[in-house]
């Protein structure tokens, strides 16, 4: 049986060279092709592909943030990545939103539906440039020493476990009998220490840790 595919890509002639050249050398169909995030939201539910070719670089709303959104309305989307952009914080993000695999535009069209049949098989697809890029950065995370000035605060803590419970910030300011406005500073305090920006990825980060901690 074929699978189903929907590519969103804001470059046409990308998009058109896809869907002509996947389904011949692959078991294929091409279901969708958004040229924005907004469009792909808004009708993705409809297609419920068996994958999503996701580009980095859309215009206005980002891929991440677009893989994180669908990941909201489908769970079970298996998304991978097709971008230029090899830089390794870029590719956490990415990863940490939720995607499965992460291709380079120059791979070849042979290269890419094997990815994809590997991404619909269970696999988490890499071309071998973007595979060392995160062994890499694994490596110099553990070898780092944690700096004192990057630990969370009992406080901070805290907001943290309301963040994951899915507490409104105005029922967690009001829970610790702080302002908004305070809240939202530690919110900034919080997103700097783990290196994310959005309150889905701190949830994200928390939740990757608690999990490597009971391992």
């Amino acid at each position: 049986m074929a699978i189903s595919l929907v590519i969103i890509e804001d470059d046409r002639g990308m998009c058109a060279m896809l869907s002509e050249s996947l389904p011949v050398v692959g078991s294929m169909n091409i279901v969708g092709i958004y040229y924005t995030a907004e469009d792909a939201l808004e009708k993705i539910v409809q297609h419920n592909p068996d994958v999503i070719l996701m580009d980095l670089h859309l215009p206005n709303m980002s891929g991440i943030e677009c893989t994180r959104r669908i990941l909201e309305i489908l769970p079970d989307a298996k998304i991978m990545i097709l971008t230029a952009d090899i830089e390794s914080d870029t590719v956490f993000q990415a990863l940490m939103a939720g995607a499965l695999g992460y291709i380079i535009k120059s791979e070849r069209i042979t290269e890419l539906a094997s990815a994809i049949s590997f991404l619909h098989e269970g696999g988490s697809p890499m071309t071998p440039l973007i595979a060392a890029k995160v062994v890499e950065k694994l490596q110099k995370a553990k070898k780092k020493p944690a700096r004192q000035e990057d630990e969370l605060t009992e406080r901070e803590n805290t907001i943290l476990t309301l963040l994951r419970k899915e507490f409104s910030y105005r029922n967690i300011a009001e829970q610790l009998y702080i302002s908004e406005l305070t809240l939202k500073t530690h919110l900034q305090h919080i997103f700097r220490k783990l290196h994310v920006h959005s309150r889905e990825e701190a949830i994200q980060m928390a939740e990757h840790n608690a999990n490597n901690i009971t391992q």
